[in-house]
């Protein structure tokens, strides 16, 4: 069957993934407690789904925080939500926007020596340069590639100021070619959601989007 790499379940959803032929899920972010009930009833037959993969979610508490998954204070905090995702038996841990740089790197020591992987968004004080060089395995969403080269700190992730950054950076420059080799380098994945993106990147001033 097919693979689908980046969802948030609810259970409603689980029917539609297998009648689509999806036989396998990665659960990118949910409450902790609800995502565990559907794994376990899905493995145990109660429920009827795709197999379920878990990323732990984890965000900075505060007036930038995403509520959902675990939200911590400070560093400590997120060391413990790494080591009880860990418990729960969850394979990755995903970063939110909120999170301060400088947590990333103690965070990837401790989610790899735990036998997991390290992901998320960028932290909206940081770039993705540093969270790659800070132990990132993966990147989520493919318009980091240039938010890389945003002015900082960002406040929102869903800015109009993408598709400017992306027309004034091309694919092929050498600041995208330099990005591209640092994932190379630390063999490092973009999980790139193209379909929630696309239209925004091609968006041009004055001009309705296509789904409108």
């Amino acid at each position: 069957g097919l693979w689908d790499m980046h969802v948030h379940l609810a259970e409603p959803d689980l029917i539609k993934h297998l009648a689509a032929g999806v036989t396998m899920v990665r659960d990118m972010g949910n409450a902790p407690d609800e995502l565990d009930r559907m794994h376990k009833e899905v493995a145990s037959g109660a429920l009827v789904g795709p197999g379920i993969l878990r990323a732990g979610f984890i965000d900075q508490a505060g007036p930038l925080e995403t509520p959902m998954g675990i939200l911590v204070d400070d560093l400590d905090g997120a060391l413990v939500a790494v080591d009880e995702y860990a418990g729960r038996g969850y394979q990755q841990i995903k970063l939110y926007g909120a999170i301060a740089p400088e947590w990333v790197e103690p965070i990837a020591k401790r989610t790899h020596e735990l036998g997991m992987r390290l992901s998320g968004h960028i932290p909206m004080t940081g770039t993705t340069e540093q969270a790659i060089r800070s132990g990132y395995d993966e990147v989520q969403h493919f318009i980091y590639m240039w938010l890389n080269f945003a002015d900082h700190p960002i406040t929102s992730e869903l800015t109009f100021n993408t598709a400017r950054i992306a027309r004034n950076t091309p694919a092929d420059s050498a600041d995208i070619r330099g990005l591209e080799q640092l994932f190379l380098d630390q063999d490092a994945a973009l999980d790139p959601t193209l379909t929630i993106y696309s239209e925004l990147l091609a968006s041009k001033p004055g001009e309705l989007k296509r789904s409108y």
